[in-house]
């Protein structure tokens, strides 16, 4: 089965603006740690458990020699996979099977919870699924425990319960009989293709496993010997090939021995999360992309049906419109706001897409139902659309491997391709022609409908300015209480960001989104009062408002103290490099790396691969943030020094005035290219260095009431407010303080 996915936009924790970070939900992404097999059989190796996804398993590094490592202690390990064969055989028509055998040694109970119950998938369609024996050896000759029909079950997935008119891809759970510690756990599973997904094709990608401890992993690739193919494999997986029976095999072993501390497997996962996906297995018969093309618009074009109510439609939303643009976005709205997007891998929601009137009619689709949908509404207006298959994931389009399975999502291209408009209408609340950053300046197979596809490169920048305006305005009262308001404005990738948050966060948890945003954004406090516009209007901007109160913000009772301003931090992208340190490596107090995180070290291919990349920025974008703060009348300030540098990739200013109490701040960065070369990375790091030198200048508040360390408080102080900060004094551990403040309030 291919592991082409319709996927969402919007990684997890991912910070989606520069200056406030936003966390956003990811539905069945795959992770290029644990990238499954993919191909046109779906293959049943290592099923799916409801354990693994929670469980933090040790690795080990691939390529040990197994008689230097057969001393190794493995009895800390979870389970450890003694053996792990998998065949698949393809014939002519696309027909073929996938065999898995396994051996796996459960050594704890965290064992049993993951491999308790095991989860197989395939496509009822078109495939049959078969567990030829699932066996439990226990130790010192207790027996074998066989499983029976009684420890199988067939389901429908979770796709067929999100979305019902998907109904192919079930799910065969199976309950492991009388699982226990120590216990070794065998099974063979075949899934057999009697209807091939696109005949007379077949294509497989394949990574070794490099997170549990596996001691033998073979693979067999089994062709017929007169099929033409392309096979591409990593260097240090180089195939042993045998002829027999007119059949062409293939054959790769491997193992993954050592273990890895947790800090280590972490960091690897963070190195090989920065790096493109490459499986160590390529294979497609499919001879060039106009090729694979063809066939998409195949499926395509026989969808593209019109109806009465489609047509009735379309006039609706096209009623004295008078552009082409206008009607597009009208379409565009329509599609992408009212039609729930499901994430739907190809194979497991089919290759070809809905009939445009079904998915009409259910108000749901993939990424290619939506297109279809989108574009036979755009026929009916006169407009032409053509699909674009893509991969939303960081994997880049191998131009030697044309395979359905380099792609996991499809997007709209619109007009001529000499002057092509590009929507994505799963991201649901994305302003006209805004393709998420993942998906932008990525190599794509342009899919014609009349004439020969190829490969294309979407749009590298969003289609305006991305622009971020942040003002945070308010009073210090004589307490030190902070009371003030916050309003923010979005355009570009941050909006999107911000709008698909809001759109899937009830409107009763905004205030809890809004205090994670103000804690992020240094500005903390309690959030009240969350406002939200245009939060489907996506011809302008997002807006966010919000008041915050937060008591202690100022420490009143000490004559001179440092003020942390209440802005965010300029978010510069990384410079890069061999040197530069990651930031989730710095486990001490001072940020500097701790004495573990110094490994593993970087290869010297790798140092160098780091030197020469270039220095990727991001789109061009401007973010200004603005500070407006009302002193107390018994405090004195002293402003910064003002700064502004200027580079032709970008520029940075900032101003600090005090007029009377009220402190002005004001800071602008202004990024004004995507990339530089390598060599400009000293320059980079000077300019990132000065602004962030900018940010860190200390201003200090003295308070001409105070003196030797007693506080002189002020008599119209209301006793709520004295509680209050005798409340936080008492956090502060400043017991004086809180004592004396507790008194004046039993005094009110």
């Amino acid at each position: 089965m291919s592991q082409l996915r319709c996927l969402p936009l919007v990684a997890v924790s991912t910070v989606l603006f520069t200056a406030f970070p936003v966390l956003a939900q990811v539905k069945d992404t795959d992770t290029k740690q644990d990238k499954k097999p993919s191909s046109s059989v779906t293959p049943a190796a290592v099923p799916a458990t409801k354990e693994t996804a929670s469980q933090d398993v040790k690795g080990a590094e691939p390529g040990r020699d197994p008689k230097r490592d057969a001393s190794s202690d493995y009895s800390q390990e979870a389970v450890v996979v003694e053996k792990m064969r998998r065949q698949f055989r393809y014939e002519n028509d696309g027909t073929g099977t996938t065999t898995t055998n396994a051996r796996v040694r459960v050594q704890t109970q965290s064992g049993v919870q993951q491999l308790g119950q095991l989860v197989f998938g395939y496509n009822s369609a078109n495939e049959k699924l078969e567990v030829v024996y699932l066996r439990v050896l226990k130790p010192n000759g207790g027996g074998t425990i066989n499983a029976s029909d009684a420890n199988f079950q067939d389901v429908p997935s979770q796709v067929e319960r999100e979305a019902p008119s998907y109904t192919d891809f079930r799910e065969r759970h199976v309950t492991v009989p009388a699982l226990r510690p120590g216990d070794i756990l065998e099974y063979e599973v075949k899934t057999t293709v009697f209807a091939p997904l696109i005949p007379k094709h077949f294509w497989f990608e394949y990574s070794f496993r490099k997170e549990l401890i596996t001691l033998n992993e073979e693979l067999e690739l089994n062709l017929p010997a007169d099929r033409k193919f392309k096979l591409k494999t990593k260097t240090e997986f180089t195939p042993k090939v045998r002829e027999e029976g007119g059949r062409k095999i293939h054959t790769w072993t491997s193992n993954y021995l050592k273990r890895e501390s947790d800090e280590d497997l972490k960091k690897r996962r963070r190195r090989e999360a920065k790096q493109d996906f490459v499986p160590d297995i390529q294979l497609t018969t499919f001879q060039n992309w106009e090729e694979l093309g063809a066939w998409f618009a195949g499926l395509q074009k026989t969808q593209m049906q019109s109806s009465p109510q489609l047509t009735a439609k379309v006039q609706e939303l096209t009623k004295d419109l008078k552009t082409d643009e206008e009607k597009m976005r009208a379409i565009y709205d329509f599609v992408a706001q009212d039609y729930r997007y499901v994430s739907l891998s190809f194979g497991v929601g089919r290759y070809q897409p809905h009939i445009a009137q079904e998915v009409f009619a259910n108000k749901y689709g993939d990424c290619k139902d939506k297109h279809t949908l989108f574009s036979t509404m755009m026929k009916i207006a006169g407009l032409k659309v053509q699909p674009v298959l893509i991969s939303a994931s960081a994997r880049k389009l191998d131009p030697d491997i044309p395979s359905p399975s380099q792609f996991d999502h499809v997007i709209s291209a619109i007009g001529d391709e000499s002057n092509l408009t590009w929507v994505d209408t799963t991201t649901e609340v994305a302003p006209f022609s805004l393709l998420s950053f993942n998906i932008r300046k990525k190599k794509a197979l342009f899919v014609s409908l009349d004439g020969p596809s190829h490969v294309i490169e979407t749009p590298a920048d969003p289609p305006f300015q991305s622009l971020q305006i942040i003002a945070v305005s308010g009073t210090v009262g004589d307490l030190g209480k902070l009371k003030g308001s916050v309003v923010s404005e979005y355009r570009g990738d941050q909006e999107l960001g911000m709008r698909m948050l809001f759109r899937q966060v009830p409107e009763n948890k905004w205030k809890e989104v809004a205090e994670y945003i103000s804690y992020q954004a240094g500005i903390g406090g309690e959030v009240s009062d969350v406002k939200i516009e245009n939060l489907t209007d996506t011809t302008k901007p997002f807006k966010m408002s919000f008041n915050v109160s937060r008591p202690n913000f100022l420490d009143w009772a000490n004559k001179s103290t440092e003020l942390r301003l209440p802005l965010p931090a300029m978010m510069l992208a990384p410079a890069g490099g061999a040197g530069e340190e990651d930031d989730d490596d710095t486990d001490s107090k001072d940020g500097k790396p701790s004495e573990a995180s110094s490994t593993p070290k970087l290869t010297p291919e790798e140092v160098k691969k780091a030197e020469e990349k270039p220095i990727e920025l991001g789109s061009p974008y401007e973010l200004r943030v603005s500070l407006k703060l009302q002193l107390p009348a018994t405090h004195k300030s002293r402003t910064p020094v003002p700064l502004a540098i200027r580079r032709d990739y970008g520029e940075y200013r900032s101003s600090y005035r005090v007029e009377g109490q009220q402190l002005t701040v004001e800071r602008v960065l202004n990024m004004k290219l995507r990339e530089l070369p390598a060599t400009r990375r000293s320059d980079y790091q000077a300019f990132t260095r000065t602004v962030r030198t900018d940010e860190g200048q200390k201003f200090f508040v003295e308070n001409t009431n105070a003196s030797a360390g007693a506080p002189k408080l002020p008599t119209d102080i209301k006793a709520e407010e004295l509680i209050d900060s005798a409340r936080d004094a008492l956090q502060s551990q400043n017991y004086r303080v809180a004592l004396e403040l507790l008194q004046r309030a039993a005094e009110k």
